[in-house]
């Protein structure tokens, strides 16, 4: 339900604030913060520190929903 709401709300926030200077620095960050959240990297974390690692993965997660939508 949560991931829904991001993407709806990014489809906005991609129509009304994005200007075209901003597309690929935009753009970017997308794709670095997909990469990032979809690999499950941070999971090797919990092994030091309890589930810090999922809280990361989650976080990202959450902002790759929210950012990629409003490429």
């Amino acid at each position: 339900m949560v991931a829904l709401v991001l993407v709806v709300l990014s489809v906005v926030v991609g129509f009304t604030t994005i200007t075209e200077k901003e597309i690929t620095p935009f753009l970017l960050a997308a794709v670095a913060l997909t990469v990032a959240s979809s690999g499950g990297w941070f999971l090797i974390i919990n092994e030091a520190v309890t589930k810090l690692g999922t809280l990361i993965n989650s976080i990202l997660f959450n902002i790759a929903s929210f950012v990629a939508p409003a490429e």
